[in-house]
């Protein structure tokens, strides 16, 4: 992972913008209204885009701890795969209760995948606190709602209040990623 920093910034804020633009409706649209090929079509596309963000963010957020970022980014790997076997599971049940029930479970993984990379954010001399807050924020409603959903009660929907930090993140990332390639350039001309 030689890449300059702006390039691993602008791949991972490109593909979380890509993930908010789909998600919807895939997830919102499609699977309430019973177009299961559809919703399994944006899954397969989020589990791909959600493994290159995993690898991506891993060279921003390393300055927090490599330890703790090697662990935040298997856990966006391993919800990657929850929301595969989530849409396997459609693919053959077409059944959008199960689908939601796997997938509700994969979310405690994310949250706590967020709650990390928050925790790196703001850990690193290099990188903004403010973000690494709102991002952890956004990982505790995930994960509020995934246990609650686990104790059998209804999904609360905390998360639908603080994703914010995630919309906050693309943001910084490909802003940072745009700037910081800028000043890349800047310097190669000078050479």
């Amino acid at each position: 992972m030689n890449a300059p920093q702006s390039t691993y910034r602008l791949i991972s804020g490109v593909s979380l913008l890509l993930m908010a633009i789909i998600s919807p409706i895939g997830f919102l649209v499609a699977l309430p209204a019973g177009h299961f090929g559809v919703t399994v079509s944006v899954a397969l596309i989020v589990v791909v885009l959600d493994v290159i963000v995993a690898l991506a963010m891993y060279p921003i957020i390393k300055s927090g701890g490599r330890i703790l970022g090697t662990f935040a980014t298997l856990l966006r790997c391993v919800y990657a795969l929850g929301l595969l076997i989530a849409a396997v599971v459609l693919i053959f049940s077409q059944d959008a209760l199960q689908f939601t029930s796997i997938w509700d479970r994969s979310l405690a993984i994310f949250g706590i995948h967020l709650i990390l990379v928050g925790v790196l954010l703001c850990l690193s001399p290099a990188l903004p606190t403010i973000i690494g807050i709102l991002v952890s924020i956004t990982g505790i409603g995930y994960l509020v709602d995934a246990v609650a959903v686990f104790l059998g009660s209804p999904n609360p929907g905390v998360s639908e209040f603080t994703f914010v930090g995630e919309v906050v993140l693309f943001i910084w990332l490909i802003y940072s990623g745009l700037t910081i390639r800028k000043k890349e350039k800047a310097v190669l001309t000078r050479l």
